[in-house]
């Protein structure tokens, strides 16, 4: 059990799903052709990556508003950058 109550189990839930989604999109969209090097290079390359970029914003900026409602705070930083 991840929390004290049915909601907060649920918003436990909610944000695994959220940043389980974020991650696949990373996995599914950038690392075929960045990390594994299976696939070409997409002809927008930097466009991809800010699309999944932007995806890990919003669910970041969820997250951290859920925490905030509940008198908590979970994200440290406001920057997502990409590793190389």
């Amino acid at each position: 059990m991840f929390g004290k109550s049915v909601w907060e189990e649920a918003l436990h839930d909610m944000t695994m799903e959220n940043v389980t989604e974020a991650l696949l999109s990373v996995v599914r969209k950038i690392y075929p052709w960045k990390v594994f090097k299976s696939a070409p290079e997409p002809e927008d390359a930097a466009a991809v990556i800010q699309e999944v970029k932007d995806k890990w914003i919003t669910v970041l900026n969820y997250i951290q508003k859920l925490a905030e409602k509940r008198g908590a705070k979970f994200i440290v930083s406001d920057e997502v950058s990409e590793a190389h």
